[in-house]
């Protein structure tokens, strides 16, 4: 709780926001449907508590800012869909969706932030790239009181529940049957009448959700992949779309294509728009869509909504199994290092040399967001969660949910079934033992059995190309003359050739080579390309 004189928002049309205004005094700035504001009283721990009410009953994918004659609230949803910042300066207290509105301050970096987004791709907690501006995080509201003066945040909602279901296996699947079920139907009544556009792979989640709206009756569906010629996902989609009886397109990314955009002014101007001082855009998206656009596969914009089956892979378990997460017994004690390791390892490597040179500065941030003491044991399972509320928060809300940026940027409406409330809640109560490898949400999948493709249809999803299945067989010789080391670094050599080979081109195979021992993916060159581009680093 802070004491500031004043506060001052201030909007930018970016995502379409709508403006409504009541009789009261009330307006309210907001993208996915405003909230009712007609609770607001004097008492300000009952507007915080009827406020959340409001929030925890709307669907994932807004945000909003609100003036009223007592109060002024920001507020984003469970998984931050749109971002909001503020800032304090002077002791008055500044709002808006745009860090670039913010124009009170002088753009001064945070070291440390910038140092975080080369090695992750994003900024974690509240900060930003910038000193003195932040980030309302995944499921807090803002509340500036006028009456006092009073500037709090409250945390509304998080991926993270203390107990656990007490049901058998089965009731379990059924009962997750049954919110699907809840879901989809809830789904078919807002889309209705719009053009359905998913983005299609051999994964199990765009899957269900093609099969659900299409049992449903949903008529207007298009599907759509993309990625080099010959790729496996995008062959496992064309199978599914054909059996399912829906128009399929394939984009395919080639060395000329993905080198003229990653250089031309749309993608810059794009990822201007997604960054915010946060987070690093995806770009594969991007060329699809514009790609779609240009030959008329989208036909209407404004009618068209992109409905994505991230993150279903995530909230059923499918991040708890690496990094040594997997060996956690739930009932036994563990010191934090176990979970601390495994978010460094995942999360923070993109860049090997930053990673060696500022890792204690890392640990400390993800220690602090994650609330606990170095020092101390926790129970495996306790430490699971934490783990989960960690990547909820930061990775799947910055960079997963971030990319659908690449529709706001075209105008184009999306939605997220699979983060659903009751679908957060259900997941965030799975007990551990029922998320590892995803075993519980496989055998819902394969009982089920939409249309015939999942159970016995498991695709093979192979990352490399045709063009690097030799890297395999030479990697195997060159381990055995010249030992492991040698092997790994033969490995990250042609890996520009093989499993990112479209990620690389826009910089070419001499500065791949140049650049091998400092970056562990084309994803933490990228961070050095965007803060070059803003002149934030050389």
């Amino acid at each position: 709780m802070l004491k500031i004189d004043s506060v001052e928002t201030r909007i930018t049309n970016q995502y379409l926001w709508e403006i409504n205004k009541n009789n009261k005094g009330h307006t309210c700035y907001s993208v996915g449907g405003s909230i009712n504001l007609d609770f607001i009283i004097d008492t300000n721990e009952i507007v915080v508590k009827n406020l959340i009410s409001e929030l925890l009953d709307k669907k994932v994918g807004f945000c909003g800012i609100c003036e009223t004659p007592k109060y002024t609230i920001a507020y984003v949803d469970r998984v931050r869909s749109y971002p909001l910042f503020y800032s304090i300066v002077n002791n008055e207290l500044y709002i808006s969706n745009r860090v670039e509105e913010l124009e009170i301050f002088d753009y001064k970096y945070d070291d440390n932030s910038v140092t975080e987004l080369q090695m992750s791709n994003f900024v974690s907690g509240k900060n930003t790239i910038f000193k003195n501006v932040f980030q309302i995080k995944p499921g807090e509201v803002l509340i500036y009181n006028k009456n006092n003066n009073v500037f709090e945040i409250n945390k509304y909602y998080s991926y993270y529940s203390e107990s656990n279901f007490s049901q058998n296996r089965c009731e379990l699947i059924k009962q997750h049957s049954n919110i699907v079920n809840s879901i989809f139907n809830r789904l078919i009544e807002k889309i209705i009448g719009k053009d359905v556009l998913i983005p299609l792979s051999g994964g199990m989640d765009s899957r269900l959700i093609l099969c659900k709206l299409k049992s449903l009756g949903c008529k207007n569906i298009k599907t759509f992949s993309y990625g080099p010629v010959g790729n496996h996902d995008a062959k496992w989609a064309k199978r599914i779309a054909k059996q399912l009886d829906v128009p399929w397109i394939f984009v395919p990314y080639n060395k000329n294509n993905v080198f003229n955009f990653f250089w031309s002014d749309n993608r810059k101007e794009y990822w201007k728009f997604a960054f915010n001082g946060v987070s690093i855009p995806f770009m594969v998206d991007e060329i699809a869509i514009d790609n779609l656009i240009s030959n008329g596969y989208i036909s209407d914009v404004e009618n068209t909504v992109v409905i994505n089956g991230q993150s279903g892979d995530f909230i059923s378990g499918g991040h708890v199994t690496g990094y040594h997460l997997k060996e956690i017994d739930p009932e036994k004690n563990y010191n934090v290092d176990i979970i601390l390791n495994a978010i460094i390892g995942k999360h923070y490597s993109l860049n090997a040399v930053l990673l060696e040179k500022y890792r204690k500065m890392i640990l400390d941030r993800i220690i602090q967001e994650l609330g606990v003491s170095k020092n101390h044991s926790y129970k495996g399972e306790h430490l699971i969660k934490l783990y989960e509320r960690w990547e909820c928060e930061e990775r799947q809300s910055k960079c997963v949910i971030n990319g659908q940026r690449s529709y706001d940027y075209h105008n184009i409406d999306w939605d997220l079934p699979l983060w659903d409330i009751e679908m957060m809640n259900f997941w965030s109560k799975i007990p551990y033992k029922y998320k590892i490898n995803q075993n519980l949400y496989k055998e819902y999948l394969n009982q089920e059995n939409l249309y015939g493709i999942f159970k016995d249809f498991n695709p093979s999803i192979w990352n490399w190309q045709r063009g690097g299945m030799m890297i395999f067989p030479i990697a195997k010789i060159v381990g055995l003359l010249f030992g492991h080391n040698a092997k790994v670094k033969f490995y990250n050599i042609f890996k520009y050739f093989g499993r990112y080979q479209n990620h690389y081109i826009p910089f070419g195979f001499r500065e791949h080579l140049k650049n091998i021992n400092e970056y562990n993916s084309p994803l933490g060159r990228y961070s050095k390309q965007l803060l070059t581009e803003l002149r934030i680093i050389k």
